[in-house]
């Protein structure tokens, strides 16, 4: 199972979409098994994905990123090793795309599948606990450490159901994003026209990624998104991506995502038995989307 973190400190750069195209597109296209692991607290992915009752339900049956953290408060502790009450695959949601070709009683149904560990407004209070319940006087990285092992047992637990895991990281820098990133062998980092974003991205890779984390420049890449029409913003894009190569170098994806009502309309699912066709539902960037994919694939192996 292949593992690709879609993460950059910025919010509202496009990352739950881009998590969400990206799993369409492996799914939908090259009929893969992926699995979307939510670690924002403001649970926009899973919203999309299961729409607004559907993520209600789930909440309710205690099929949550949210419960699995929460477990390990409530779970019988020897040390430092936790032993949480409930293991990871209950928490997980499998066959919830809302595309029409991967419908479970959908007699032309393809092989892909999209399966969802869902995040819940309460996740950043059950990270809190966590760090505070595994902080260790003079670590400040023991809760990151021991959420990290924690993270990495569960995907391996059910790393044969899948071939490919998502990650959605959250805006900022929380435990949870940190285990996400040490575990990704690819991680993605989507930004904006503008140079704020740009800021962003560069203090993300180099205070975050290398200081912090210690991870290596030979994984992660940046790409375009909502890129605007127009003369002026074709200027201004084109300056941007300049410097943005002189940064990341070779490290920035060609695929640009452009701005679009139409996806803006339908990547938010109606609720549960909603279904739509992946034409429908991305319109006039459906070629962008699929090279997107492509490009990600070729990236990954």
């Amino acid at each position: 199972m292949k593992k690709i973190a879609i993460a950059n400190m910025k919010g509202g750069v496009g990352k739950s979409t881009s998590a969400m195209m990206l799993a369409d597109v492996l799914s939908h296209q090259y009929e893969k098994r992926v699995l979307l692991i939510d670690c924002d607290p403001q649970s926009n992915l899973s919203q999309m994905i299961l729409s607004f009752p559907g993520l209600k339900s789930a909440k309710a049956a205690g099929c949550t990123i949210t419960n699995w953290i929460e477990s390990f408060g409530n779970g019988t502790m020897l040390g430092h090793n936790p032993s949480p009450d409930i293991d990871a695959a209950r928490t997980i949601q499998s066959n919830v795309s809302g595309l029409e070709s991967l419908r479970m009683n959908n007699p032309r149904r393809r092989n892909g599948q999209i399966s969802l560990w869902a995040a819940t407004p309460d996740l950043r209070f059950a990270e809190l606990a966590f760090d505070h319940l595994y902080f260790v006087a003079g670590d400040r990285a023991s809760p990151r450490n021991m959420l990290n092992g924690l993270l990495k047992d569960a995907l391996s637990s059910v790393e044969v159901q899948f071939d490919y895991a998502i990650f959605d990281c959250p805006p900022g820098f929380s435990t949870l994003s940190q285990s996400a990133l040490l575990q990704a062998d690819l991680i993605l980092s989507p930004l904006n026209v503008d140079r704020v974003s740009l800021w962003s991205l560069m203090n993300f890779w180099k205070q975050g990624l290398e200081e912090t984390l210690s991870l290596g420049v030979t994984r992660r890449y940046a790409f375009l998104t909502m890129v605007a029409g127009g003369n002026g913003a074709k200027r201004e894009k084109l300056k941007l991506r300049e410097d943005l190569r002189r940064f990341a170098g070779t490290s920035v994806l060609e695929t640009e995502i452009p701005f679009s009502v139409q996806a803006l309309r339908f990547v938010r699912r109606v609720d549960e038995q909603s279904y739509t066709t992946f034409n429908h539902k991305y319109g006039g960037i459906r070629k962008t989307v699929e090279s997107f994919g492509n490009e990600v694939l070729n990236l990954v192996y």
